[in-house]
């Protein structure tokens, strides 16, 4: 995954995590998504190289990603459909932000480790960014911590978050867009730093 694509990856991923519902058990199931689908989309476009059918490159993807997203659906609504109808089209938001800016946008050909590792592990980072994210919005937002579990979602309630209008603001779209915006400024600033930092180990 080239330096480009992480950047509009995270941009991607940001936008899912603030339209889902504030809830660890959301979040854990578009981590799963996204990280199958990176898995299963590099394996693929490995294959497709192989089979000499690189003019077919988007065409084929595309058709795989679309097909395994419809087919995750289907298995989510089977398994968990409470979570099924609470995410609603954010389901298919992790297929778009992995084709355009992953397997479109990638110039360079790698072996497949070295690939499966490269856009492995930017998958990995913000699955644990959308599973914290989600994580604080149920805790702060709603004041209960959700799993999904084979026979349902199980809620365990810290405590009653509408005695604390603030809190259940976080919960909301315009409150998670808040706290990504705080994370992003956190983020930028960190990253000025470090260049800064690199630059002056540079000059000397």
């Amino acid at each position: 995954m080239t330096r480009r694509a992480i950047s509009i990856y995270m941009a991607a991923t940001c936008a899912m995590t603030i339209l889902a519902p504030g809830r660890f058990a959301c979040g854990m199931v578009l981590v799963i998504e996204l990280c199958l689908l990176m898995l299963f989309g590099t394996l693929f476009r490995a294959l497709i190289r192989n089979l000499k059918l690189q003019q077919l490159n988007s065409i084929l993807l595309l058709s795989m990603i679309v097909s395994f997203t419809m087919l995750f659906r289907q298995l989510l609504v089977l398994l968990q459909p409470e979570i099924a109808l609470q995410l609603g089209f954010i389901i298919y938001l992790p297929s778009i932000s992995t084709l355009t800016t992953v397997f479109l946008f990638e110039e360079k050909t790698f072996s497949l480790k070295q690939e499966l590792k490269n856009n492995i592990q930017p998958a990995l980072m913000f699955s644990i960014y959308t599973l914290l994210f989600s994580l604080v919005r149920d805790i702060i937002g709603y004041g209960t911590i959700t799993v999904f579990t084979f026979s349902g979602i199980y809620e365990k309630v810290l405590f009653h978050s509408e005695k604390i209008s603030a809190f259940s603001f976080l919960a909301t779209i315009p409150g998670a867009f808040i706290i990504s915006a705080l994370i992003l400024v956190f983020y930028l600033a960190a990253e000025r730093k470090i260049k800064i930092i690199d630059r002056a180990g540079v000059e000397k």
